[in-house]
């Protein structure tokens, strides 16, 4: 397996990690715009974690001469090696107060307003008993429809530190039965997988690993800016 395989997939095992895997896009049909008026937005909460993706680990291909014992062990130093990385990565950044789920749900309030919406911000929702679905039975056709969305921050090492930032948006209808939009959405140097893609800006990279973890506060300005875009991009759709 190349090196640009082994490291898709600890991009992936990141991503299934942080709780942010992608959507299916779906655009919002002119005919249900017209019928929206009120919107429930759900808060997300700020990130118990911040993740750091390391470089691929020397040698670790080699491994892949073992087949799928030789995989199995890869994938097991990997996993640890992530672990390991985004604790240090979180420790370094918690100090800074990066705050990002709150300019998220600020950022996401504020460009419905501007699209027309009545907006109304609300707490995290539980989850269904059954399920990781949220069970929006308190809220049930007390709104139009309602704003649910997911984030995941940190940052990847690749040829040089880059940050990521995922999030996913649906737009349902007020009783959460139907999707009238979503989408999945990737701030980073260059698209991914099939996120819809917003290009970071280049002062956001680092040049090592080391360097990340000396400036942790440009790292949240990062996280922040890449939200704020990530959510203008999605509304344009709105």
């Amino acid at each position: 397996m190349s090196s640009r395989s082994v490291f898709a997939v600890v991009l992936v095992a990141s991503v299934l990690w942080t709780g942010c895997a992608t959507v299916e896009r779906t655009p919002l049909a002119t005919e249900t715009r017209k019928g929206i008026r009120t919107v429930a937005v759900i808060d997300v909460p700020e990130p118990e974690k911040y993740f750091l993706v390391p470089g691929l680990v020397p040698g670790g291909p080699a491994l892949y001469m073992f087949g799928a014992i030789g995989g199995l062990i890869l994938g097991g130093i990997e996993a640890a090696r992530f672990e390991a990385a985004t604790d240090e990565f979180t420790a370094a950044l918690k100090p800074t107060h990066p705050d990002v789920a709150r300019h998220w749900n600020e950022s996401v309030a504020d460009l419905l307003r501007s699209k027309g919406f009545e907006v109304t911000r609300l707490p995290p929702l539980p989850k269904r008993a059954e399920g990781d679905d949220p069970d929006c039975s308190a809220i049930a056709g007390k709104y139009d429809a309602v704003l649910l969305s997911t984030i995941s921050v940190g940052y990847a090492v690749e040829s040089a530190v880059e940050p990521r930032v995922y999030a996913s948006m649906r737009l349902a209808s007020g009783r959460c039965t139907e999707t009238h939009f979503s989408d999945s959405l990737l701030f980073s140097a260059k698209p991914i997988g099939s996120f819809t893609h917003v290009e970071r800006d280049a002062r956001f990279s680092y040049p090592s690993r080391e360097a990340l973890m000396a400036d942790p506060q440009m790292a949240g300005n990062a996280l922040r800016a890449g939200l704020v875009e990530i959510a203008r991009r999605a509304a344009s759709g709105l």
